[in-house]
């Protein structure tokens, strides 16, 4: 049988009904003496993959991954006000993918942008080259990448046409280029290797 609560009528509460008028006088101490850390809204506390039960503004729990979350507040009753590690028991997830209880909450770490990765100007200078470099013999910006004649070749060889030529710029670019020279071929190899990869994804 479930416990009623005698003010709102619904499922028992754990944390008391958020009805009652000492539980809205003192929300935060109440949350904090049962175990929870109180939640004024804003960004995720923790990893996406962090496993956390929280308590809602309706006085309902939840426990699942902090990812799968709305932490923001919006006046709803399904507001999160209170959080905690969770509780391994409660879900079945994969070892391995979750933080389990005992571990201090981290906060979240901004996520890197692929734009501040060292190798983002690398690949994008490859890209430029194929455009406006040596690849605007072979149609450059003008004739869209995926109708210029590689495709043909790729079509008829194999992946293979583009991981040798890849591998042909790379030797040549390592005993006889330097400076521009070994950039010009590395940037070719480069996208002879993205070739490659859309014909094993079957876009070409």
């Amino acid at each position: 049988m479930i416990d009623v609560c005698q003010i709102c009528g619904g499922e028992k509460h754990l944390i008391g009904c958020i009805h009652h008028p000492e539980f809205l006088g003192s929300k935060e101490e109440t949350l904090k003496a049962h175990g929870w850390t109180p939640w004024p809204g804003g960004k995720q506390p923790v990893a996406d993959d962090w496993l956390v039960t929280v308590v809602l503004r309706n006085g309902n729990e939840n426990t699942t991954l902090a990812g799968l979350l709305q932490w923001n507040r919006t006046g709803a009753p399904s507001d999160i006000i209170g959080w905690r590690t969770g509780r391994v028991r409660d879900i079945d997830l994969t070892p391995g993918k979750v933080h389990w209880v005992g571990e201090p909450p981290k906060p979240s770490a901004e996520k890197e942008s692929p734009e501040d990765h060292p190798l983002y100007p690398i690949f994008m200078a490859a890209i430029e080259q194929a455009m406006y470099g040596k690849g605007e013999r072979h149609g450059g910006a003008r004739t869209p990448f995926l109708e210029q004649p590689w495709v043909h070749y790729l079509k008829m060889h194999g992946r293979g046409f583009a991981t040798g030529q890849a591998a042909k710029k790379l030797e040549e670019a390592a005993s006889t280029r330097s400076g521009e020279g070994f950039e010009t071929e590395v940037f070719g190899a480069i996208v002879y290797a993205g070739m490659a990869i859309l014909k094993e994804r079957g876009q070409v």
